[in-house]
């Protein structure tokens, strides 16, 4: 099968069966089915039950609703972002607007998160649990925002105004933007992430600053980048002023290079440098720090992760010295706060799908040969039998409470692979 026709399959898969009936895209279904879970799937297949399990993680009796409720829907705004994106870089490596039709689902469901958002509280972009509707609805139910429900979704919204958009839906592209950053310098970047106080900016919140002394750290470009965008899209200098107040501080302490003993997330690394990118093409920030450099660094650091068989790990350590992600050690995890299977060397789908989109960086501006050899493998290892959260081939990497993600479908990995496909075709890759 080319990896074209891969990727007309695995967009329908996003398109016809991730959808709900109010066009939301589920973050996770069965596999192999491709169905929406259910109480009675997640009592054959959850540890226990499907509550059971929910209160197994740090999480606890927090939310208030069904596990299944929850689970479905807790990567979801991630999802339709991404797939925004996939479609935008589709449309410009081939000029053939058919893109839009996914484009147009994305944008969709975050208009409807937005929308729910507005009406509860001006710039509140919430993970839309349960559909929120009903009984789910953002002011009968828990709904929590994090940082990862400002880049993923900014970015897709922000891609569908500039290769989508008419006047209108630019002008609401726009006004999501401003709302949500203007959510943020209202709040000072403060936020309750599953019961627990947070930030979405600075160095505390990753475990960087023990002293809690508000130094800044890399992962503040996942809640700039959109905050530019709104800058952009709406010409509102206030946001402009806000970024290159933050990105500066971030550049001064030197804190966007990595650092010994970084949490080295896969997942982060790529976005790192997917932010980077956009302040290099995108900003006025584009000369203010060596740019392709940090994307060099990120990616040298993810590639020493890589698996004899093409695969990833999640996260562990990142080693400075020898320039490189050390592993945690084999085994289930008892930490609470890794929800299960982070802190261990357990393979990730959706890791693996993300590295194939940061090679296709370094093999567009030319840090590694190998990049573009690397994305292909990869993609072409990936198909429906590679799709589920976790490959744990001895069954001893997962606390048996989340065993289930080694047979349930992740959407997350669907849309990632979509999005490296067409970032392999429009950076020339591939040519099919």
């Amino acid at each position: 099968m080319s990896l074209f026709v891969q990727s007309q399959k695995f967009l329908d898969l996003v398109l016809n069966k991730a959808r709900d009936r109010h066009g939301l895209i589920r973050s996770y279904l069965t596999y192999p089915e491709g169905n929406p879970l259910t109480p009675e799937w997640c009592a054959k297949n959850v540890f226990g039950n499907e509550y059971e399990a929910f209160n197994d993680t740090i999480l606890g009796d927090h939310f208030g609703l069904p596990w299944h409720q929850y689970y479905m829907y807790e990567d979801a705004n991630w999802c339709a972002g991404r797939l925004i994106v996939s479609q935008a870089n589709r449309y410009r490596a081939t000029n053939d607007i058919s893109a839009k039709v996914g484009a147009d689902a994305g944008f969709e469901h975050l208009s409807w998160v937005w929308e729910r958002g507005l009406e509860y509280e001006p710039g509140w972009v919430a993970k839309p649990y349960g559909g929120m509707r009903n009984e789910y609805a953002i002011d009968k139910c828990y709904h929590e925002t994090s940082v990862d429900q400002t880049i993923m979704p900014g970015l897709g919204v922000w891609r569908y105004a500039v290769d989508f958009g008419d006047k209108d839906a630019v002008e609401k592209a726009g006004r999501y933007l401003a709302a949500q950053a203007d959510w943020w310098i209202r709040n000072d970047y403060k936020y309750v992430y599953a019961g627990v106080p947070s930030s979405g900016i600075g160095a505390a919140a990753h475990g960087q600053d023990p002293e809690n002394t508000g130094a800044p750290y890399a992962s503040d470009m996942k809640v700039m980048v959109p905050m530019h965008a709104a800058y952009k899209l709406t010409g509102e200098k206030r946001f402009l002023k806000e970024v290159k107040k933050r990105i500066g501080n971030c550049i001064d302490a030197d804190v966007l290079k990595l650092k010994n003993r970084h949490h080295g997330e896969i997942k982060e690394w790529f976005l790192w440098a997917e932010t980077a990118e956009y302040f290099l093409l995108e900003s006025e920030l584009a000369g203010d720090a060596d740019w392709l450099g940090l994307i060099e660094g990120y990616w040298r650091a993810a590639k020493t992760a890589i698996n004899p068989d093409y695969t990833f790990t999640e996260m562990g350590y990142f080693n400075s010295d020898t320039w490189s992600l050390e592993r945690y050690k084999p085994g289930a995890s008892n930490n609470m706060h890794a929800l299960g299977g982070w802190q261990t060397d357990v393979k990730n789908n959706w890791i693996t799908a993300l590295f194939a989109s940061l090679a296709t960086l370094a093999y567009k501006y030319r840090l590694d040969e190998e990049a573009g050899e690397l994305c292909l493998k990869i993609l072409g290892n990936m198909d429906e039998d590679h799709i589920v959260r976790n490959i744990d081939e001895d069954g001893d990497k997962l606390r048996e409470s989340v065993r289930y993600r080694t047979h349930i479908t992740c959407i997350e990995t669907v849309t990632s692979w979509i999005d490296a496909y067409w970032r392999a075709r429009l950076v020339g890759i591939l040519d099919e």
